[in-house]
């Protein structure tokens, strides 16, 4: 993927903020430690002023340099004993004082042998989602405030309740986001509009955040438009929307169905799924087609892709945010 120069900046001024912390909270470790036991502050500044003194003792003493200079390696090791003592009697260990870095390649350089670490490049993909998904309302949703009180429990000999078929897509929805790890499984949601299929896959998405799994939603319409756009160099940007699709780990398409069609969509949809699907990276669909609408719409791949991977779970019963507005349930 090619990032912009600012966003490379921005991924590094991160870093740098990290590196500052680990610093900050090793001086704090130091400070408290050597509060309680000021002998560890005096022996680390005479060894400082040993080391400071061999230059000096080179030019004072040039005929007795070896004399001179073993004194100072003799009183730095007695020095260096006693420090080790005290620290061991403290039950701490050398390495205490250091500062502990977020990654262990680069110290929060985000340089490794000359090259970009993974920690900036993750850094970099983490920015490229949160603008993704900047403009989605990934906050407004949980499972928590999910009822199924706005479902009828009324059904007929052939179907299930809408009650009792929400339960079991809620129950689902909860086990999959519980049981996330990465192991490639989909879902597809079908359904009229308004019957909660953004709001449950929303919830999946802001219970994957809070375990920080990167996440992508999107309508299916603008994510779309997006990568044409990039592709015809018609979106002044250097990020590759496509890429970052791929990598994410969870991808929610919602509203399958209401971008135009045309060969350049459908074939990035095939990319994106068939992509996902190779790598083990889950993706949630949602749409308001039925399944012989999508048959109609999309090329048998594509169909045979979604379907064939995928959980599919269906939606019914009457517009929710109808009741919503208009204060009535079931």
């Amino acid at each position: 993927m090619i990032y912009s120069n600012n966003e490379v900046l921005s991924a590094k001024q991160t870093l740098r903020q990290r590196r500052e912390q680990a610093r900050l909270d090793a001086e704090a470790r130091y400070d408290e430690i050597t509060s309680k036991i000021p002998r560890i502050r005096e022996i680390d500044k005479e060894l400082r002023i040993i080391g400071s003194n061999i230059g000096k003792y080179v030019l004072s003493y040039p005929d007795k340099i070896e004399e001179k200079l073993k004194e100072l390696k003799d009183a730095s090791i007695a020095l260096q004993s006693e420090h080790k003592s005290l620290l061991k009697n403290a039950g701490i260990t050398d390495s205490y004082f250091e500062p502990v870095y977020s990654c262990s390649l680069c110290n929060d350089v985000g340089f490794n042998d000359g090259k970009m670490c993974k920690c900036l490049l993750e850094q970099l993909r983490n920015q490229a989602t949160a603008a993704l998904n900047a403009l989605s309302p990934l906050s407004l949703c949980d499972f928590e405030n999910f009822s199924l009180d706005y479902y009828s429990d009324e059904s007929d000999e052939s179907k299930m309740s809408p009650k009792k078929l929400m339960e079991h897509n809620l129950k689902f929805c909860k086990k999959f986001a519980k049981d996330f790890d990465q192991n490639g499984q989909n879902i597809l949601m079908t359904g009229n509009t308004g019957l909660g299929k953004t709001h449950l896959s929303l919830s999946i998405a802001k219970s994957l955040l809070k375990k920080d799994f990167s996440v992508i939603y999107g309508s299916t319409q603008n994510l779309i438009s997006q990568i044409e756009k990039e592709h015809f160099g018609r979106a002044q940007s250097d990020r590759d929307t496509m890429e970052t699709l791929l990598e994410c780990d969870l991808l929610i398409l919602d509203d399958l169905g209401t971008e135009f069609t045309t060969s350049f969509t459908s074939s990035a949809i095939y990319n994106i799924i068939n992509s996902r699907q190779l790598t083990a990276k889950s993706t949630i669909i949602s749409t308001n087609l039925t399944m012989s609408e999508l048959e109609e719409k999309y090329s048998d791949r594509i169909v045979s892709r979604i379907i064939g991977s995928s959980k599919i779970l269906q939606f019914s019963g009457s517009d929710i945010r109808v009741k919503l507005k208009n204060g009535k349930k079931r």
